[in-house]
């Protein structure tokens, strides 16, 4: 009995195995997203569902999203790609499978996936604070934030291209926008990797804003620390160039530099010297201020996971060399005069100096051969001339001072400039040009401010260097110098800053000129930059013929529904003139502009004689009917303008010459649908933005076109009204009446079934002629 007692358990044990996996409980399938559950819109993801038994059909479906988008009930052996995707696509979806010939035989249905489509919404900002390069053991803070009230921000981490982690924190909202900070740590080599961050609304949990700029975390001190040197010693003269030597008897793959924490640049591969050591050189910005170095080694199977920095390296900048040069020039300039006085003097006392003709001293040659002058001095008979020859070296001095100070670099400083504009659209090109004025002709240009992850650009390029297409981290402050190829040392002076700004970093604000863009002279407006995003600077800037011209920074007021600044302009004159773009952007990121509102062209009028204006077919125009406007002067302008309640109406015409030797330009506005009153103007083409006086208004009053009738639009709409009415009031009892006639014939008809057939179509014959007349009295009404 105990046996079989046993075969039986056994045997049910089996069996419930078997009606478990038939009825899927075993036969899970897992379902994934690749490259990324995330999909930026417009992009693609394979979706794949991975079985791990017989069942050999999937089908997908998604639970929970946006219902427009139908389950998919494709039969697929594995895969399945979707996209592109938009919104729709956002969800969470599941997998279930089958064997080909056992239907209702399913799997069970496998974990949730959430497809998250990202790019909604404009990117945040993502910073590691206090720097991105973090001890093991100790902690970093990642603050995602953004001009955009979000409520939620997720931060996701990468290790080799493939997503680690997400982590969710809901947002704080500040009068900048909002943020949320991720604190990471106490930090482990896992920790290491590619961190980016995105915006969201919980009410819309599928839907990420784009991806911030990734910040890469490096996990330092785990190996032992490479030693940091400079070359040329540790004082470096202002802008001269700098190498940096990273040494360590570890066989590291890469070294990489660190300034004030840092990172500098993707590293340097390691090259082994002759001694057995391991080393890197760098080749930094010239410096412009003192600074400190760290160098770190790593291997290229843990990119993000360096040694213990090196010593700090403290390189502080001298500005001797132009100084020490200008102190030598001049000593050798002092020993010449004081040698030419000596001469001169022994020689007047022995009475052999007299005044020779012309000038006594020739500046140019004791520029060029001040000895050679000294032992040429005339030694005849003559009285002395010390006053002319003093005021002679005086001049002699000033002048091979000035060429000294040239030399040194004081008066050939290079000038920075940058095309089309210092202003440049995120993704756009700059070209930047140092003119040198000089003989100099290796140029050098390097960057004094900005976001630090940029290299600074230490090319040597003849006057003009490219640079692009460029992001956020090209803002700064650039600089430029100048050498001579044989004197690397013999250095210009550094060109006055240049400021690089990015724009298009947020959306667009929008400019409005109160009350008109035209204006006349010596009156004024107010340029108005508003934007629903909490901005707190705005700037307004001017353009003539393309080219910049200038810039005012405001900070931002707030209203209710956003944020402004009103910049006043005027009294006006002709230099005002022109296209006034506007710009929102943070104190706090000061290249970071966002994109530029649309263009307002500020017209000044009131320069030239008043043209006329006139209507072909009189004041008074048929509603929607089409009109002709001219525009006439006896001043040879080269265009007219029309505009309609102080706002110009297109680009203008050219003007004609008619045979009366008038000029004038004949407008064909659109069809007016309301009373308008019109004014033009004249202008040249050397100065499109300055207009001469307004012509005398225009009134132009509109009439109503009713029944091939025209009606006065001053008269009353009330009669119309009234008109309307009646005539429906008419043909609704027309229509009764009809339907009235035709019930009493049919009535009459169906009681005399029994009569002829003759008796039958004279009614049919009646019912024929009350259609008629019912036909009848609607064409009449």
């Amino acid at each position: 009995m105990l046996s079989l007692h046993l075969n039986l358990e056994c045997i049910g044990f089996i069996l419930l195995l078997r009606t478990l996996a038939q009825t899927g409980i075993n036969a899970k399938p897992s379902l994934s997203a690749w490259p990324s559950h995330i999909v930026p819109q417009g992009q693609n993801v394979t979706l794949t569902c991975d079985t791990h038994n017989k069942f050999n059909i999937v089908m997908l479906y998604k639970e929970h999203g946006d219902p427009k988008l139908q389950v998919y009930k494709r039969m697929l052996q594995r895969s399945l790609l979707l996209g592109p995707v938009t919104r729709a696509f956002g969800g969470t979806y599941r997998c279930y499978s089958y064997t080909g010939q056992h239907h209702n035989e399913l799997s069970s249905p496998s974990e949730p996936l959430k497809i998250i489509i990202s790019g909604i919404y404009r990117k945040p900002f993502l910073l590691a604070l206090p720097t991105p390069l973090v001890k093991l053991g100790e902690k970093v803070i990642l603050k995602c934030l953004s001009e955009i009230t979000f409520d939620t921000f997720t931060l996701t981490s990468h290790r080799m291209g493939i997503n680690k982690n997400s982590h969710q924190l809901s947002a704080e909202i500040h009068m900048t926008g909002s943020h949320a900070n991720f604190p990471i740590g106490p930090v482990t080599p896992d920790h290491a990797g590619t961190y980016t961050c995105y915006g969201s609304y919980k009410q819309t949990p599928y839907e990420l804003s784009e991806s911030s700029d990734p910040v890469d975390i490096k996990i330092t001190g785990l190996y032992k620390k490479p030693s940091l040197s400079a070359l040329m010693g540790t004082v470096v003269t202002s802008g001269e160039n700098m190498i940096l030597s990273c040494i360590s008897d570890h066989q590291f793959d890469m070294f990489h530099l660190s300034m004030k924490g840092v990172p500098q640049g993707h590293g340097l591969p390691a090259e082994k010297s002759h001694s057995g050591t391991f080393q890197a050189n760098f080749l930094p910005v010239p410096l412009i201020q003192a600074e400190t170095y760290r160098c770190y080694g790593s291997f290229r199977n843990s990119s993000h996971v360096w040694s213990f920095p090196s010593d700090p390296l403290y390189l502080s900048v001298s500005d001797n060399h132009g100084l020490l040069h200008i102190l030598i020039r001049l000593s050798l300039f002092m020993i010449a005069v004081f040698l030419i006085f000596i001469i001169y003097s022994w020689s007047s006392a022995k009475g052999n100096i007299k005044k020779p003709e012309g000038d006594i001293v020739d500046a140019s040659s004791l520029l060029q051969h001040p000895v050679s002058f000294i032992l040429a001095l005339p030694l005849v008979n003559g009285s002395s001339t010390m006053l002319s020859l003093h005021l002679n070296l005086v001049c002699t001095g000033f002048i091979l001072l000035l060429r000294t100070l040239a030399q040194a670099g004081i008066n050939n400083k290079p000038s920075l400039s940058a095309w089309p504009s210092h202003i440049v659209p995120q993704g756009q090109n700059v070209t930047f040009t140092c003119d040198t004025h000089s003989e100099f002709n290796i140029v050098k240009l390097y960057k004094e401010h900005g976001n630090p992850n940029i290299q600074g650009h230490n090319r040597i390029f003849r006057k003009d260097l490219l640079l692009g297409p460029v992001t956020p981290a090209f803002g700064g402050t650039y600089r430029c110098y100048s050498y001579k190829r044989q004197y690397h040392n013999d250095l210009s002076s550094h060109s006055d800053p240049l400021k690089i700004i990015i724009s298009g970093i947020y959306r667009k604000p929008f400019l409005l000129a109160l009350p008109t863009p035209l204006v006349k002279l010596e009156e004024k407006v107010t340029l108005k930059c508003h934007s629903e995003i909490m901005f707190d600077t705005f700037i307004l800037t001017s353009h003539r013929m393309g080219i910049s011209k200038d810039s005012f920074q405001l900070s931002a007021e707030t209203h209710i529904g956003g944020f402004h600044a009103n910049f006043p302009i005027g009294p006006v004159t002709p230099d005002h003139a022109g296209t006034y773009t506007c710009y929102g952007s943070y104190k706090q990121t000061p290249y970071e502009w966002s994109e530029s509102s649309d263009p307002v062209d500020i017209k000044i009028t009131g320069l030239y004689k008043k043209p006329s204006l006139s209507a072909l077919m009189g004041p008074v125009v048929t509603s929607e009917e089409n009109m002709t406007l001219s525009c006439i002067s006896d001043h040879q302008f080269d265009m007219f303008h029309l505009s309609m309640k102080g706002v110009p109406q297109g680009r203008g015409l050219p003007t004609e010459q008619s045979h009366n030797g008038t000029f004038k330009a004949n407008f064909f506005p659109v069809p007016l649908i309301q009373a308008e009153t019109y004014r033009c103007y004249g202008s040249f083409r050397n100065s499109s933005h300055v207009w001469s006086s307004p012509s005398d208004p225009l009134y132009l009053s509109v009439t109503v076109n009713s029944s091939r009738n025209f009606t006065s639009s001053t008269e009353p709409d009330s009669k119309t009204n009234n008109h309307r009415i009646l005539n429906i009031l008419i043909g609704l009892s027309v229509t009764m009446l009809s339907v009235f006639l035709i019930i009493l014939l049919y009535s009459c008809c169906s009681a005399k079934k029994s009569k002829s057939q003759e008796q039958a179509s004279e009614c049919h014959l009646n019912i024929v002629r009350n259609q008629d007349w019912r036909k009848t009295a609607y064409t009449n009404i």
